[in-house]
């Protein structure tokens, strides 16, 4: 079960290096937004776990320790739930309007350059990730547009 729990961690941070941050993608995909929080989270929350220790074992009643601790495992679990979220979503399988929008991408880079990557007939968010980064390098910026 564990090693489940650690390979989806470790798809969501791919899929977040892998991810095109563009503002374009902004009203589309939940992805930049997702990813934005999830850093925050993985930069802030363990100080503000630690600050919440130091402020309960300095000021607070034995009687709030347990809370204390509950709230210190929650903040810890944040960028972790990020990240799950991350990596369910980049093996998700496309819903059939993205999918067509996946391979129309995919032949317009076809048409001008020969990709490094494959095409692939049941594509997930990790393959639409890749043809968009792709897209971004390639194309004009012009090609989200016209899909």
């Amino acid at each position: 079960m564990m090693n489940v729990f650690g390979r989806k961690l470790q798809d969501g941070k791919d899929y977040m290096k892998l991810w095109p941050r563009r503002k374009e993608l902004n009203g589309l995909f939940p992805e930049n937004r997702i990813m934005q929080v999830t850093q925050f989270a993985e930069h802030s929350m363990p100080a503000l776990a630690v600050l919440t220790l130091l402020i309960q074992y300095q000021f607070g009643a034995d009687m709030f320790w347990p809370t204390s601790v509950v709230m210190v495992v929650f903040m810890l679990s944040l960028p972790l739930q990020g990240l799950f979220w991350l990596g369910n979503r980049a093996n998700t399988r496309l819903p059939p309007s993205l999918a067509n929008w996946y391979h129309e991408l995919f032949a317009k880079l076809q048409q001008i350059e020969e990709p490094d990557i494959d095409s692939v007939n049941k594509p997930k968010y990790r393959d639409l990730a890749l043809v968009l980064k792709r897209g971004f390098k390639s194309l004009d910026k012009a090609f989200i547009k016209d899909s």
